[in-house]
């Protein structure tokens, strides 16, 4: 067997951002994990200094004899597992490893390379499982099982001292070599690299790796293609100020440096969108899209994938308990202004655009307004629904629609019926204004005189879809994911009535699903041409795709301008600020615990996490063309 595996998959994230889930997934979807967990062989070499003291050589350690190896269980996917098809999941939060520390440096290394070929620069004697969980009892010990702790050192220690004096084993001695010549880990020639800091001595074909560690996705991605490995990057996204009070909570009690490799994490992923992106091999997934699309969702992310597999897990959001009423007072998305600029006057007559992209979801105007602008499209109100917009170009033939689901032209009323979802919503210009109603029966090939809307509806996504799509309008939508617990806080605003806002969500992510899910139908009959907005760069096949709105928060216009990218938008516009209205209702579920007990570490801990989050919401952005 190669050391490489045929084909890679690395997800990565920020620590606390849903990356050992997703990864897990993906395991048991390609066959390189078991549902359940899994037990891990640790071959003979990982322990190959038995040691052992002996009383008649004053406590002098020795080997005492050579194991068989060992079976180590795993609950989830840790670090990577491989499948009989030699598909790899690997598996890497930002930063990963041990506990941050105070005055440290954060570690960039170059490649996650090769199980066989990774090592601890610490211990790199120990196979690296071993060598984890003998930390791991270290950390146990600190400030509890003293004794635990003192006797993980000394093994440690032990350990060291027999590897000095024996040396490595023969398996081991081959492994390295095989390292080195089949991985081109080696630092004898300038042509090849170690991903990490090169072994050398006895050591020599090893990447030595810190404690802890983030990864270049850039170079990692360069290193395993120029290896002839096909590898993608799926980057993981949650919620900033969600992330970050799990981080602070599970990974790292320092805020200082906690926020440091918190910016670090975005840092590489943005620059992993910006390098990586044009050629598909990176990937931005969504924890919230998860957990509220659930298979549907993931689904389509084994389609980019090339995974065959029908595994569906357990989904058990994690983001709820930290969801409390709103904090504060903060201006809604959707109430944010429309784009500035001139607007066209009602046109001479009403052309079907050659170019329709449809935005849609709860907090997705900003982003109807940016593709807009972006686009040169300029605003026409759709009527009196005003959070329903339908966008044109000077010359009709592009136009940016707005849906949030409901179309809602005034408040809930209790204990009114369901209406019926329509089929299509035409644009406002053909229902208000007579001049142009001939031209848009004509050409809609519609009766618009008669076609009325309720004061409060649904739209039909997948007959949206296709009316458009028959019109011979090449036809885009953008599902806007955003976290399905703020999202209901966010309708019990324009309508508190708690049994119609359950419901409504419900129909809205039933609508979103099906248009989703159904969009391989109109491939073979209406096929995806190359549309007159960028001739540069490539763009997605797929008519629905989904947008995150926590993404957009966390990543800011390097995301934004991937979604053009995606959409065949050429254009640099970006807000001048992304302002992140989910942070108004996350707190720390400690927290309220503790309430009037005085300061704690939850409290603080909550207090860091809406800190960082309002940074990153301040944060200026700059246009710049990529």
């Amino acid at each position: 067997e190669g050391t490489f595996a045929a084909k890679v998959i690395t997800v990565v994230g920020p620590e606390s951002s849903g990356t050992t889930f997703l990864a897990s997934s993906l395991g048991v979807a390609t066959g390189a994990f078991d549902e359940n967990g899994g037990w891990v062989f640790v071959p003979p070499w990982a322990y190959s200094h038995h040691i052992d003291e002996d009383p008649d050589s004053g406590g002098r350690v020795h080997r005492k004899r050579r194991p068989q190896g060992r079976w180590m269980f795993q609950k989830n996917l840790n670090l990577r597992a491989i499948s009989p098809e030699s598909v790899e999941i690997q598996h890497l939060s930002l930063p990963w490893g041990w506990l941050c520390e105070d005055n440290v440096k954060i570690n960039i290394v170059e490649a996650l390379v090769p199980e066989d070929c990774f090592r601890y620069e610490r211990d790199p004697h120990l196979h690296p499982k071993v060598a984890e969980k003998l930390w791991s009892s270290t950390r146990k010990g600190r400030g509890g099982n003293a004794a635990k702790m003192r006797a993980s050192n000394e093994t440690l220690s032990k350990i060291r001292e027999a590897d000095e004096h024996f040396g490595i084993s023969l398996d081991e001695s081959e492994l390295m070599t095989r390292c080195r010549n089949e991985v081109k880990i080696s630092s004898a020639t300038d042509e090849w690299t170690c991903g990490a800091k090169c072994g050398f001595g006895q050591y020599e074909g090893m990447a030595l790796y810190p404690q802890r560690f983030s990864l270049n996705i850039s170079s990692h991605l360069e290193w395993y293609s120029s290896r002839g490995v096909e590898v993608h990057v799926v980057l993981s996204v949650r919620d900033p100020s969600i992330s970050h009070l799990g981080k602070m909570k599970d990974h790292c009690h320092l805020d200082g440096p906690g926020q440091k490799e918190g910016q670090a994490a975005i840092d590489l992923m943005q620059e992993a969108i910006l390098k990586g992106g044009t050629r598909g091999r990176v990937i931005v997934s969504s924890y919230e899209a998860l957990m509220t699309f659930k298979e549907a969702y993931l689904f389509g992310l084994y389609r980019e994938l090339g995974i065959n597999s029908t595994f569906v897990p357990s989904f058990h959001g994690g983001n709820t308990k930290y969801i409390r009423r709103a904090l504060g007072s903060h201006v809604s998305t959707d109430e944010r202004l429309e784009p500035s600029g001139e607007h066209n006057s009602t046109p001479a007559e009403f052309v079907v655009p050659e170019r329709l992209i449809v935005v849609v979801g709860t907090g997705s105007l900003f982003l109807a307004n940016s593709v807009a602008v972006a686009t040169g499209a300029v605003d026409e109100l759709a009527g009196t629904h005003q959070d329903s917009t339908f966008l044109t170009s000077r010359d009709g033939k592009l136009a940016v629609q707005h849906l949030p689901l409901p179309v809602q032209g005034r408040m809930c009323n209790a204990g009114e019926g369901q209406e019926e979802a329509v089929q299509v919503l035409l644009p406002q210009v053909c229902g208000l204004n007579t001049t142009l109603a001939e031209s848009c029966r004509d050409r809609l090939k519609v009766d618009v005189e008669s076609v009325t809307y309720p004061n409060r509806f649904f739209v039909n996504l997948t007959s949206h879809l296709e009316f458009w799509l028959k019109l011979g309008a090449e036809t885009s939508i953008v599902l806007v994911a955003r976290d399905n617990d703020i999202v209901l806080k966010e309708r019990l605003r324009d309508c508190p009535v708690e049994a119609i806002v359950q419901d409504d969500n419900e129909r809205a992510i039933s609508i979103m699903k099906e248009v989703y899910e159904s969009q391989t139908l109109y491939a073979k009959q209406y096929p995806m041409r190359r549309n007159r907005l960028s001739d540069a760069e490539p763009q997605r096949s797929d008519r629905v795709i989904f947008a995150y709105y926590e993404g957009f928060m966390l990543l800011g216009e390097v995301y934004l301008f991937d979604l053009y990218r995606q959409l065949g938008i050429s254009s640099s516009h970006a807000p001048k600020t992304f302002v992140d209205e989910n942070a108004k209702y996350i707190s720390d579920p400690a927290s309220a615990k503790i309430a009037n007990e005085g300061v704690s570490d939850a409290s603080i801990r909550h207090k860091k996490g809406l800190t960082f989050a309002k940074k990153l919401a301040d944060k200026k952005v700059t246009s710049t063309d990529i």
